[in-house]
């Protein structure tokens, strides 16, 4: 049965989180920027200018009499600081900070995204017969020369390489089921050293409790060759060994 690989779950999730994410922040960033923020400075500039003309009005009105246009116009200013309510000051880098720290972030989403599309198009097979399909080819089992795990445990990336020394990088962490398509390859070239699932394989040693219990017989053999010798020395007639 023929092996082929999908994008990884993590892989994807994580690409559309970063996408929306950045889409989020820079469409924030772009509205603070393009429209909140010039609004509040707007209506703070207003609030000042009503709040003088009122002082001036209020000035003027302990020294004489108002007009009658006069009344009318410091009664249309209260009800003007009335609308306007108490807004706040805003910051003099509060509009750079949003343009410079959070727009950027907006063309990154389309980035994430054809990261995904791109990683999900690629797509690895490997025959029953070995034949390898990678994206941008087709490998013959017989033209796979070898297979390089040297950062497989450390990072789950392998390369595999074709008779001219071609190399081509195997990512386990972008690609579902790219393991096995690595330990096919892998158990096939190098059986001793790793399985089918692309897990190694360690050499069988004795440890511990095993190498004690071997060196007693080791030294009980080599007395009894100490023996043997012994008993064939001079004077003594050599026995028959059976080999």
């Amino acid at each position: 049965m023929a092996l082929t690989t999908s994008i990884a779950r993590h892989f994807a999730l994580r690409q559309i989180i970063m996408a929306v994410v950045c889409f989020g922040l820079g469409l924030w960033g772009l509205y603070d920027y393009a429209i909140k923020i010039p609004r509040q400075q707007a209506v703070w500039k207003d609030y000042e200018l009503q709040t003088q003309k009122k002082t001036d009005l209020e000035d003027l009105r302990d020294e004489r009499t108002l007009t009658e246009a006069e009344i009318q116009e410091y009664e249309a200013t209260v009800a003007e600081l009335n609308r306007l309510g108490s807004p706040t000051k805003p910051g003099k880098l509060d509009r750079l900070v949003k343009g410079a720290a959070f727009v950027p972030c907006l063309p990154f989403a389309p980035y994430f995204i054809w990261i995904y599309v791109r990683t999900k198009r690629r797509v690895y097979r490997l025959d029953d017969d070995g034949t390898l399909h990678l994206p941008d080819g087709v490998w013959p089992q017989d033209q796979i020369a070898d297979i390089d795990m040297s950062r497989w445990m450390a990072k789950s990336i392998a390369y595999v390489v074709d008779k001219q020394g071609t190399r081509v990088k195997l990512d386990d962490y972008k690609h579902r089921n790219l393991h096995l398509i690595i330990g096919g390859i892998a158990t096939r070239l190098y059986p001793e050293a790793w399985d089918a699932e692309a897990k190694q394989i360690k050499a069988d040693e004795p440890q511990g409790d095993e190498a004690a219990n071997e060196s007693p017989a080791i030294d009980a053999g080599a007395a009894g060759a100490g023996g043997a010798a012994a008993a064939t020395g001079p004077g003594s007639e050599p026995s028959d060994v059976i080999s």
